[in-house]
């Protein structure tokens, strides 16, 4: 499996929910490609350390990655489908912000969904999920 992740730092109610996903796909061996900006604040604030693949813009993506994670609120997920466009990748919204309408993964739910996601055990409408 190969996941493209993007997201936005919120200080540190958003360290735990990054942490979480990153060990979690770490741990099952999935194939991890950072929107680079993002992978930057990762760095800077020593929340990763590993070196990860980068994407930049919607060029970089291609049918190889599964899925999009968005690490964020309903903003980060309108940002994100600036990645996707119309390549057909869907995209989950992890809520790492107080109310989301359009990221429907809450933090306290993230490991059991990511478990979901790994065994392609979800239905998938065209661009989100």
């Amino acid at each position: 499996m190969k996941v493209a992740i993007f997201g936005q730092y919120y200080q540190n109610d958003t360290r735990p929910i990054i942490k979480d996903i990153f060990v979690f796909f770490n741990r099952n061996n999935v194939e991890l490609v950072i929107e680079e900006k993002f992978l930057e604040i990762l760095y800077k604030e020593e929340i990763v350390g590993k070196k990860y693949n980068t994407f930049a813009s919607h060029k970089d993506l291609d049918n190889s990655i599964d899925i999009l994670i968005s690490i964020g609120g309903d903003g980060t997920i309108l940002r994100a489908a600036t990645f996707v466009r119309d390549s057909g990748i869907p995209i989950l919204g992890v809520n790492a912000g107080r109310l989301g309408f359009l990221a429907k993964v809450q933090k306290e739910n993230i490991e059991s969904f990511l478990q979901i996601v790994l065994e392609k055990n979800i239905q998938f409408r065209k661009g989100y999920c």
